[in-house]
């Protein structure tokens, strides 16, 4: 198994910080193994209740504008279904940039680059 190359926690701190953390290495382990090789981020923030997942892509984070992702609901991420969900979010997210759900390829970034972000359909509210 390929190990993350990347977990964000947003801000944890206080007496949720190492439940934060804790998830994060879960989900950021389950991400590892569905699609490995990519730069997977994650926050979580026990106190608000959400989770964020972002594909990470360097070139576009210093444009301001490499950082699309999901925020789901962390009981719809723990409860019945839940991996499914998180695996599903990532995967979409994969295909609005145009890649591959499965091992990133070696020129993943630079597709991600030049293919774009596809936000058609896109709500702004998760369904979850």
């Amino acid at each position: 198994m390929e190990k993350p190359t990347f977990i964000q926690v947003n801000e944890a701190a206080g007496p949720t910080q190492a439940a934060d953390l804790q998830l994060c290495r879960v989900i950021m382990d389950a991400l590892g193994q569905a699609y490995p090789g990519y730069l997977w981020g994650v926050g979580v923030n026990h106190e608000a209740g959400v989770l964020k997942i972002t594909l990470n892509v360097p070139q576009l984070l210093r444009k301001g504008m490499g950082e699309a992702g999901f925020l789901l609901h962390i009981t719809t991420a723990i409860g019945p279904g839940g991996a499914k969900k998180v695996l599903s979010a990532a995967g979409e997210i994969l295909e609005r940039y145009r890649l591959p759900r499965e091992r990133a390829p070696d020129d993943w970034m630079m597709r991600a680059k030049l293919g774009g972000y596809d936000g058609a359909n896109m709500i702004l509210k998760s369904k979850y």
